[in-house]
Parts: structure tokens; sequence; C-alpha cells
């Protein structure tokens, strides 16, 4: 048996995964595509021939896939339930607290010890000093897999037993990218409009390479370049969104910004940086 199983190998998952490997971890993957696997096997890494297969390799499955919907999909499939109970469960896709609730709730009629996780972070930072995780849930269930998961960051930290916080201070940490993005544009239209350079705009954030990187893509017109699509930012805008419906709240803010996020979607730039905002707001 092996310590662990990576459950989704997009990205982010691949990134995870390949941390736990490259730090010594006895680790077992499994992805619904299995060309994503491959590069694992050559390395090492087990591959599960399928979910029930990956579920019984390990006590504590580590789940980044799209969605808690694919999440539930998966997990209530014939057969799986039972191989779950005893287990651990660490959940890492974006997801609302509401879901992170109702998920702790299913796990915990099945005898699953559960954990609700964000990554504040994109997967190139995975391993490093700049990756920031958060944990909420089950006291116990951090204390079996903390050390486990330490490899991942610079932080990984645990929030407390309510376990939509890793979930809420995820989408309020998001909800302050949408309000930089929107930024971003409207001053490089500034620049564009008066003719001054982008470049020159780019060095007064000499201490911020995020803002850099960013506006960098709308001065070289690189809107192929990216880890997280425009159409991904959207998703996560739209759980955002959700949460404050669910939550009663004012969601003025985040149905505005979504109106540009669907506006480029339909223009076709969905699969491009998430800069190609530039392109519908230019001018």
């Amino acid at each position: 048996m092996s310590e662990i199983t990576a459950i989704g190998l997009g990205l982010m998952g691949s990134a995870l995964a390949r941390t736990m490997h490259s730090s010594g971890h006895d680790l077992t993957v499994w992805n619904r595509s299995a060309e994503k696997m491959l590069a694992f096997s050559q390395d090492g890494v087990a591959m599960a021939a399928d979910a029930a297969s990956a579920i019984a390799a390990s006590p504590v499955i580590l789940l980044c896939i799209n969605d808690y919907a694919a999440t539930n999909r998966l997990f209530e499939s014939e057969g799986i339930p039972a191989l779950l109970t005893g287990r651990v469960v660490v959940q890492l896709s974006t997801g609302t607290p509401k879901e992170a609730r109702d998920a702790f709730e299913w796990m915990k009629t099945h005898g699953v010890s559960y954990l609700d996780g964000a990554i504040l972070c994109g997967p190139d930072d995975i391993g490093t000093d700049a990756a920031q995780i958060l944990l909420s849930g089950e006291k116990a269930a951090y204390e079996q897999v903390g050390s486990l998961l330490e490899c991942l960051g610079g932080e990984v930290r645990y929030l407390g037993t309510n376990v939509g916080d890793a979930s809420a201070l995820d989408l309020a940490w998001l909800t302050t990218r949408y309000g930089r993005f929107i930024a971003m544009i409207h001053a490089a239209n500034v620049c564009k409009s008066e003719g001054a350079s982008l470049k020159h705009f780019i060095s007064l954030f000499r201490n911020d390479p995020v803002f850099q990187r960013y506006v960098t893509v709308i001065a070289d017109e690189s809107y192929q370049e990216c880890t997280a699509t425009l159409r991904v930012w959207g998703a996560a805008l739209e759980r955002i969104q959700r949460q404050g419906n669910d939550a009663g709240i004012n969601t003025e803010i985040p149905d505005f910004i979504g109106n540009y996020f669907a506006r480029a979607i339909d223009a076709g730039f969905g699969d491009e940086n998430v800069m190609a905002l530039f392109k519908i707001l230019d001018q």
C-alpha cells in the first residue's frame, strides 16, 4: 500500500503529485485520461487502473479535479463509498463553503475523515516557499496527514474545524484578483490612448512580479501563454457569485465583472490568458 493516492493530474494536480513524489513519498496516481499518468509511470510512480484501485491503494486520498460535482460523481459510483470508509480525503478542488459543508456531511455519513483545502498559488509555485495551501475540517484528519502535506509549499496552514473556512478564504482571495485584472486592463487602455509605453508602466511595479507578468501579456499580445485560462478564471468567478447567493450577500461586483468574462468567452477567447479580456475592452 502506498502512502497517498493523487487523483486528478491536470496542471495543478500534476504539480502536487510531482512534488509528493520528489519529496520521497510513496505515491499512487490516477486520472480519468490515462495518458496523463504516463510521465509518472516512467518515473516509477504506481498507476492505478481505475478509481476503485486508486482509492484502495492508499489510506490518504488527495483530490484535485474540476469541481465538487466531479468529486460527487466519482465517489458516488458503484462500489466506491465502501472503499472510502476509514480513509482520509483531502479535497483541493475549488468550490464554495456550502459545497465544502455538504462534502463533509457526505464523508461523515460514509465513515471518511475529511479535510477541505484551497491552493492560493499557481502550479509552478507548488513545493516552493511561494506556495500557500489552506486546510480546514477535522483536526484528527489534519494531525494524521499534516506532515505528509508539508512538502507541497512554504505554508500549509490548518485553519480549524469550520470546514468551510478554506473555501471562504480562497474565494475572498480570488475576488481581489479580479479587481486587479480589471484595473490592469483599464490602466493599459489609459497608456494606449495617450501613447505612453506599457513597458514604462510595468517598470513602475518593480516589486510586483504578478502585476508585471499580466501587463506584459497585454504589451506583448502573448495571450496564448497561461497556466490558468480565462475560462478557468470565469468558472472561479461563477463560484464567487454562487457563494454570494448561498450566503445572501450583495453580488453586484462579481456580477458586473462576470459580464466581461461572458463576453470574452462568447468572443472565443476562453482558452487564452485572462488578460485577453483586454480585447473586448480595448478603448
